[in-house]
C-alpha cells in the first residue's frame, strides 16, 4: 500500500517499505524512517527533560513548542548533492536555505549505517560539552556555538519541522563516508532560543508556534499541519 504526499515540491512516497524519495543513490527507505525515528525520539526525550546537559551537570530543561520532524525529499536532494562533493565542509548557505549538519567516518565493516550513526554523534555534544553552562535560558549565543555544540543545537531547534539527509561513499581525498542533513527552519540563529523552556505539550492548545498545530501526547512533540 502506498500513499503520496506532495511536500516542498517533491512527492514523498510513504509505503509499507518505508519513505521513498526520487533521489538516486544514498539512503534506503528504511534509512529514512530510522532517521526520522532517531531525531524525534531524541527531541521527545529532550522536551521531557531527560537529556543530560554537560558532563558534570543535570539534565537539559524541558521544552514547550518542541516540534516533531517530518522527512523532506526536497532537503534530501540538496543534502545528497552536497554529500557527493566529498568535502568535509558546509555547503554555501544560499544553495540550501536551510540549516546543515555534516558527518564523516571511515568505512567500518559490519557497522550500522553511517547515516544512522550521525544523529547519535551530533546529539552527544549536549552530554559531552553542555549548553546550560553557557546559556541558562537556552538562547543561542557565540559561547554556546564555540563550545562545539552546534550540531546538537540544530537537531534540537524547537521550531524546526522538517529535514532530509544524503550519504556518499567517497574515495578522494580519503576513503570516507560523508553524511549531510539539512533542516528547516534553520537553527543556530544568534539571539534566538534553541527551544522554549517550559512544560512539554499535553494538549493541542499548548502548540502555538504554527497555527493549527496539534500535540502528540505520546511524544510530547507538537505537529505542524
Amino acid at each position: 500500500m502506498h500513499s503520496l504526499v506532495l511536500f516542498a515540491g517533491l512527492f514523498v512516497v510513504v509505503s509499507s517499505q518505508g519513505t521513498q524519495c526520487p533521489t538516486t543513490g544514498g539512503l534506503t527507505p528504511a534509512d529514512r524512517d530510522a532517521l526520522v525515528d532517531a531525531h524525534n525520539k531524541l527531541r521527545s526525550s529532550n522536551a521531557r527533560g531527560l537529556e543530560q546537559d554537560g558532563p558534570d551537570g543535570g539534565n537539559a530543561p524541558t521544552a514547550s513548542n518542541m516540534y516533531q520532524l517530518s522527512y523532506s525529499c526536497d532537503l534530501e536532494a540538496i543534502a545528497q548533492s552536497w554529500a557527493e562533493n566529498c568535502q568535509f565542509e558546509h555547503s554555501p548557505q544560499e544553495s540550501r536555505n536551510a540549516g546543515e549538519n555534516i558527518y564523516a567516518t571511515f568505512p567500518v565493516q559490519n557497522s550500522n549505517s553511517p547515516a544512522l550513526d550521525a544523529p547519535t554523534s551530533w546529539w552527544s555534544e549536549l552530554a559531552e560539552k553542555g549548553v546550560g553552562q553557557y546559556s541558562s535560558d537556552y538562547t543561542m549565543t557565540p559561547d554556546v556555538f564555540n563550545a562545539g555544540t552546534g550540531h546538537y543545537t540544530q537537531m534540537a531547534w524547537g521550531a524546526t519541522t522538517e529535514f532530509g539527509c544524503g550519504i556518499a561513499q567517497c574515495t578522494e581525498p580519503d576513503s570516507m563516508t560523508f553524511v549531510v542533513c539539512n533542516y528547516r527552519i534553520q537553527g543556530n540563529m544568534m539571539g534566538d532560543p534553541i527551544y522554549q523552556i517550559g512544560d512539554p505539550c499535553s494538549q493541542d492548545s499548548d502548540c502555538t508556534t504554527y497555527a493549527g498545530s496539534t500535540c502528540n501526547t505520546t511524544s510530547s512533540l507538537c505537529i505542524q499541519h
